[in-house]
């Protein structure tokens, strides 16, 4: 029951660091992956794994901070994703999840791979 009312005080944040920061150490335990998966986190996972990330600053030392930010974020959000579905691998159910968050993980691996070396190859032609 504590655990619920955390995850629902902690919902009202805007910070997304620290909620993913927080949803990674309750994910810790099998215990708190069960009560996680019930109070309906996983969406809230998804959607700090792929939400936007808006850049309105105009110094590049800004936009730089704010990727590193996101992708902070991003990285702990899958973490904890990874530690509830890992939760229940007895299951058929929990295998299959398992081998769909893998491909995910994989196809957002290859995604930051090629954003990693867009931004490369920008930073390198501008005279």
């Amino acid at each position: 029951v504590e655990m619920v009312y955390s995850l629902l005080s902690m919902l009202g944040a805007h910070n997304k660091e620290d909620m993913s920061r927080k949803l990674l150490l309750m994910s810790s335990s099998k215990e708190t992956c069960v009560a996680m998966r019930q109070t309906g986190c996983l969406p809230l996972l998804v959607q700090l794994l792929h939400g936007n990330e808006k850049d309105s600053s105009s110094s590049e030392e800004e936009t730089n901070l704010i990727r590193e930010t996101v992708r902070q974020t991003r990285r702990q959000a899958s973490l904890a994703l990874h530690n509830i579905v890992h939760s229940h691998p007895d299951d058929k159910r929990g295998r299959r999840e398992a081998r769909v968050l893998r491909l995910l993980e994989q196809l957002r691996e290859y995604c930051d791979n090629l954003r990693d070396a867009d931004t490369s190859i920008a930073s390198q032609s501008t005279y």
